[in-house]
């Protein structure tokens, strides 16, 4: 994957294509901001947190979540990027169920960096409490393989 600045767009290179991410709008694929066309503020800030992984950058949190995210997805052993992750979390994370980003919730509960015995279970609830069943089985999964997880009818003993 790779970033690069021309004229008023950015181009993203990935996958053996390309897609723009800013022309006149700033958009992805799921989502259309509205910021003026060939703002270099703008374009700057974006390029702070993709090359210098900068993201204290005044940008659209939705866009930014989004940037961040594909970063992620790209690179999931970046410290930068998942540390950042790690202290947007519980936004992130949310948004995933919310919006039924299966693929992204997958990655990021599989990547092992963001989920804790500790948190596992509020998410596993926020889950089935949004009707989210695919996040919800991907969660006991991980549970079960990674926090020693039992249901508890296996425990039991006639």
């Amino acid at each position: 994957m790779s970033f690069e600045i021309k004229d008023d767009e950015m181009l993203w290179h990935h996958d053996g294509k390309t897609d723009i991410i800013f022309v006149e709008n700033l958009c992805d694929p799921d989502v259309t901001l509205n910021y003026p066309s060939g703002c270099p503020a703008m374009m700057e800030d974006i390029s702070d947190i993709v090359f210098q992984k900068d993201f204290s950058s005044a940008v659209e949190w939705d866009f930014k979540r989004k940037l961040v995210l594909a970063m992620f997805l790209d690179n999931p052993e970046d410290e930068k990027t998942c540390a950042y992750i790690r202290k947007k979390f519980a936004n992130i994370f949310s948004w995933c169920i919310d919006e039924n980003k299966t693929n992204t919730a997958k990655a990021l509960i599989n990547s092992g960096n963001f989920m804790t015995k500790r948190n596992v279970q509020k998410w596993i609830q926020y889950a089935i409490d949004n009707q989210a069943h695919e996040v919800y089985l991907l969660l006991t999964e991980y549970k079960k393989q990674n926090l020693g997880y039992q249901e508890i009818t296996k425990k039991l003993k006639l």
